[in-house]
């Protein structure tokens, strides 16, 4: 008898929202009281997959992809291709180890009997897809933890991770949910001044660790793999706050005055030699575009026909200058005095450490169109921050933002 795990049942957990069961009720020719409280629509669901084995096997498969969306942080890191574990991932062999592994489980899938999972990471499922992203090596873990608030009580609870293996792009993402008040799983049962805590980025690295040990993944090193993601940040962003048309026509019919305003400061009142000239300009017209741009009354010019716009920027110059710059509103941080103040720093290392982004979403609706996400470098990952509910696809929409962003070479 098939019955929903407390952790995908309570609605405070934040892995499925009711809405989304009710969808695939929908979707599987179940009538739907769209109006039902989650605990009704929570049985439906388990009266739905107790009907028969090919509905239990819908609804399995089903959740281990629901459950993989939403509230998640990932971490992504570049793989090293001169390692072994890469070449038999590239050639499939790997594939015949986890069948190995594999072979004699029973239920493979994240909701296995809750007595299957220990306190380690258990390997459960494997699937190989091709995407629009390419050829893509998906595993599923899960484990026990003990859960901790100080009000309620402590409970156990399973916590599933997900790893996405980008073939044709060298990258691996560990997929997470951040949860508050997480510890270790004791066989012996939580005790507060025993138990160890934990939290979403240790549980990720010990399954980094695991594809090391069990398959002789490697990964780029910590400064390679930082340069990498923060140039590419750097290009995100450039894209995503070019200077709107209407600002640039604006800056063309004044192109004679900015000439020879550069001209005075440069001949008349600094008396700057040659080696000067470019970094003047760039300063000039950098002011202009600064002014131009936060008096111009409609803000939307830096938002409409953009997937995505900047509310936060972190980034740090090869000098070791900070930066953290953040729009004081969710308006497009473009349209604040201190991006400018800031961007010719930006420009001249081509780098960005992380940012907050808002993105729009691949299929909006009429009151659900954008959701923030926070990006940033760590060591020698980079980590996305997913904390509002939002579907695959937007998950990898601005995954992929990110890698495949592009521009001039140094």
């Amino acid at each position: 008898m098939f019955k929903l795990p407390s952790t995908f049942r309570n609605d405070y957990e934040n892995y499925l929202t009711s809405g989304i069961i009710k969808s695939f009720l929908h979707m599987n020719g179940q009538k739907v009281k769209w109006s039902a409280e989650r605990l009704e629509v929570v049985q439906q669901l388990e009266d739905f997959a107790n009907e028969s084995d090919k509905n239990l096997e819908t609804v399995l498969d089903w959740l281990d992809i629901s459950t993989k969306e939403g509230i998640k942080y990932l971490f992504v890191k570049k793989i090293d291709t001169d390692s072994l574990g890469w070449n038999a991932i590239k050639n499939g062999e790997i594939l015949k180890i986890f069948e190995q592994e594999l072979q004699l489980l029973e239920i493979k899938h994240i909701c296995n009997n809750f007595e299957f999972y220990e306190k380690d990471f258990k390997f459960i499922k494997y699937e190989q897809h091709i995407t629009k992203y390419g050829k893509v090596l998906s595993l599923y873990f899960c484990k026990k933890i003990h859960t901790y608030d100080r009000i309620r009580y402590a409970k156990e609870n399973l916590y599933p991770m997900y790893v996405d293996i980008f073939i044709d792009y060298e990258i691996i993402s560990v997929r997470g949910k951040s949860k508050a008040g997480m510890y270790q799983y004791r066989e012996e049962g939580f005790d507060y001044n025993v138990s160890k805590g934990t939290d979403v980025a240790r549980e990720a690295e010990s399954i980094f660790k695991l594809l090391i040990e069990c398959y002789a993944v490697k990964f780029v090193n910590a400064y390679d793999a930082n340069r990498y993601f923060r140039r590419k940040f750097y290009y995100l962003l450039d894209k995503y706050t070019k200077t709107p048309d209407i600002i640039v026509d604006k800056m063309d019919a004044k192109g004679v005055e900015i000439k020879q305003c550069i001209d005075y400061i440069r001949n008349e009142i600094c008396q700057l030699g040659i080696q000067y000239r470019l970094d003047l300009e760039k300063d000039i017209l950098n002011l202009v575009e600064k002014y131009f741009s936060i008096s111009y009354p409609d803000k939307n010019i830096f938002t409409e026909g953009r997937n995505a716009y900047p509310l936060k920027i972190v980034a740090t110059d090869e000098e070791d200058s900070h930066l953290e710059q953040a729009a004081a509103t969710e308006e497009p941080l473009q349209a604040k005095a201190i991006f400018f103040d800031n961007k010719k720093m930006m420009q001249k290392s081509r780098l960005c450490d992380g940012f907050e982004f808002k993105f729009h979403k691949k299929n909006p609706t009429k009151l659900d169109t954008e959701f923030k996400t926070g990006i940033t470098t760590k060591k020698d990952y980079c980590l996305i921050k997913f904390t509002e509910f939002v579907r695959e696809e937007d998950i990898l929409n601005v995954l992929f933002s990110i890698i495949c962003s592009e521009g001039n070479s140094e």
